[in-house]
């Protein structure tokens, strides 16, 4: 029987991919980097690890030029065509930069993934209070009114739908450290719900962490 992953299984040292969109542990994103530098940058963490790091850029100068957690990615069906590299970035588990190193040529990190141990291992969550088949049928059914289909919806089941609509929601960065450093699922979705009612109820969305109770 096959044990699992465990945090020594993964490097110390890692590359960054600077991003402005989200990834978390248990989420993929297929994606297309035509930009030389990025294509650069993920060919050669495939061959140093097969690993990157998924980080958000800081927004104010400082010390840091990144936030201190991001998501570990492997690095699936890697493919260098004419309109880019094609990667799908499967989210493993979340890290902690403890020193950002110098860029030889690439930014890369050492980093620490103690704290986020239980990524590896969910735990069941009382997710009383929420139906989240219902969620999924609702958003399901509104792209196929508006869109002929639900695309990639379709096929996920309900808890990857969730953490699919946190990845690529339109909110402000601060926003999305925010749901990447919530504890568990269900502080997730409470968060993502409140983010998504912030943004998208009112005029004025917010560019802090948000505390939620």
């Amino acid at each position: 029987m096959n044990p699992g992953p465990h945090i020594g299984d993964f490097p110390a040292v890692i590359h960054l991919l600077p991003s402005d969109f989200l990834l978390l542990p248990e989420g993929a994103l297929p994606l297309i980097f035509r930009e030389p530098p990025f294509a650069a940058l993920i060919e050669d963490a495939v061959d140093a690890t097969g690993y990157a790091g998924v980080i958000l850029p800081r927004e104010e100068a400082g010390p840091t030029r990144f936030h201190p957690v991001g998501c570990l990615a492997r690095l699936r069906h890697v493919a260098r065509e004419d309109e880019g590299v094609h990667v799908t970035l499967e989210g493993v588990i979340r890290f902690r930069i403890l020193e950002e190193l110098p860029m030889e040529p690439f930014p890369r990190a050492r980093v620490s993934y103690d704290e986020f141990a239980h990524d590896l291992n969910v735990a069941e969550e009382d997710l009383s209070g929420w139906n989240l088949e219902a969620m999924k049928d609702m958003l399901v059914d509104f792209g196929r009114r508006n869109f002929g289909t639900a695309g990639v919806l379709e096929v996920l089941n309900a808890r990857q739908v969730v953490r699919f609509l946190a990845q690529t929601a339109p909110l402000a960065t601060a926003e999305r450290q925010a749901i990447l450093e919530a504890h568990g699922f269900r502080e997730m979705l409470e968060m993502l719900m409140k983010l998504l009612s912030l943004n998208f109820l009112t005029t004025t969305p917010d560019s802090q962490h948000p505390q939620v109770n």
